[in-house]
């Protein structure tokens, strides 16, 4: 059974969208929960802009890159397939 070149795209599109997902994933619990919920007690927290410096290294910056990401992935790489004529339901 031969697939449809625009379910092809499709797969391979949400595959690397998943990985991606799972990169940022793998970075962001792991960081925050030991760089975040370890501080020792009384110690001030180092802020970055005012904001806690584990938030800016597991959070921002992260949501900041895969935002980068998501925009070079759909301008640039997405396919833009003909879906072909179909007819209009009434």
């Amino acid at each position: 059974m031969a697939f449809h070149s625009t379910f092809i795209n499709a797969r391979r599109e949400a595959i690397i969208i998943c990985l991606v997902w799972l990169v940022a994933a793998l970075w962001s619990v792991p960081y925050c929960y030991s760089a975040g919920y370890h501080l020792p007690p009384g110690e001030p927290v180092q802020t970055i802009w005012g904001i806690p410096e584990w938030v800016v290294w597991g959070v921002a910056v992260p949501w900041l890159l895969a935002d980068i990401f998501a925009l070079w992935f759909c301008l640039g790489y997405m396919a833009d397939d003909d879906l072909g004529e179909g007819e209009v339901p009434i």
